[in-house]
């Protein structure tokens, strides 16, 4: 970040403006340990789309539905715990330069399409 604002300044452009899209832990767990992907069409789909569960067919080429390692719930878990050390000093860097917008990443698709193209314009 500090070598990026450098860049930034040579170049005589803006400092960056940061969106972080805030989501719960147990929303995270749930939308991310709900991905299954197809083997027979490499598809990816969610259990909460309709006509997926964890054992049906693939709604697109009838394949077989599968659940990746790393999208097992203590594989999520443990993502998020290395994500949250790895960004929170990222995070305090721009909020401490006021450079920061948090946006709520729950909620509808076009809600949260909408806080952030509102906070983008801003």
């Amino acid at each position: 970040a500090e070598a990026l604002d450098e860049v930034m300044r040579a170049l005589g452009r803006e400092p960056l403006r940061v969106l972080n899209l805030e989501v719960g832990a147990q929303e995270m767990l749930r939308r991310l340990s709900g991905r299954r992907m197809c083997r027979g069409c490499d598809g990816i789909f969610h259990v909460d789309q309709e006509g997926v569960e964890a054992d049906s067919p693939c709604p697109d080429c009838g394949g077989q539905l599968y659940q990746r390692t790393d999208d097992q719930p203590e594989a999520v878990r443990e993502r998020l715990a290395v994500y949250q050390r790895q960004t929170e000093p990222l995070i305090q860097y721009y909020s401490d330069r006021g450079l920061l917008t948090n946006i709520s990443g729950e909620g509808a698709l076009g809600e949260i399409q909408e806080r952030v193209r509102s906070a983008a314009q801003n």
